[in-house]
């Protein structure tokens, strides 16, 4: 599913100029193709990830079953399967949540780091587990009918309820 990362020493496959080394700083741009590469790993760094172009709007999901794998409510961004690199997979578990979802995160840290549609051509990456900068915000909050009665949500954003 997952696509291996290419040798530190290798030059970057979009223009051939800088090494692949080079990708463990965040939002780098890459010069032959002005397409951006974000950065991202769990908290032991035994997995890492890279995604190449813009990341869309994440969104918030304040759903029980977020809420207890992420210990609060779950922000995350749905790119591509194509766009997504990982290495480490090894490292990484999965729950199955629902029929249709499963749940990725570090067998050995714990970290919160996927969100994957079976049945779809995307998946969703946990914003946390991103270096910063991202270059994006938190567009709307979702499934708040389920969110916690210990904190509000009084940022303005379109809450929805499902």
């Amino acid at each position: 599913m997952y696509l291996a990362r290419p040798a530190l020493d290798e030059r970057c496959r979009c223009c051939r100029g800088h090494r692949a080394a080079d990708r463990q700083r965040p939002a780098i741009a890459c010069k032959g193709s002005n397409m951006t590469i974000h950065q991202g790993s769990c908290l032991c760094g035994n997995v890492t990830f890279a995604i190449k172009g813009d990341l869309p709007p994440p969104s918030a999901c304040h759903c029980t079953a977020c809420r207890k794998h992420s210990g609060h409510f779950e922000a995350s961004v749905d790119i591509p399967r194509s766009a997504l690199t990982v290495t480490g997979e090894a490292f990484v578990g999965w729950y199955q949540s629902s029929e249709k979802v499963r749940r990725g995160f570090c067998k050995t840290c714990g970290s919160t780091l996927f969100w994957d549609p079976i049945f779809h051509d995307w998946t969703a990456v946990a914003m946390g587990a991103f270096d910063t900068p991202t270059h994006t915000k938190i567009a709307q909050h979702i499934f708040v009918s389920e969110k916690g009665d210990y904190y509000d949500i009084a940022d303005g954003l379109p809450q929805n309820q499902s």
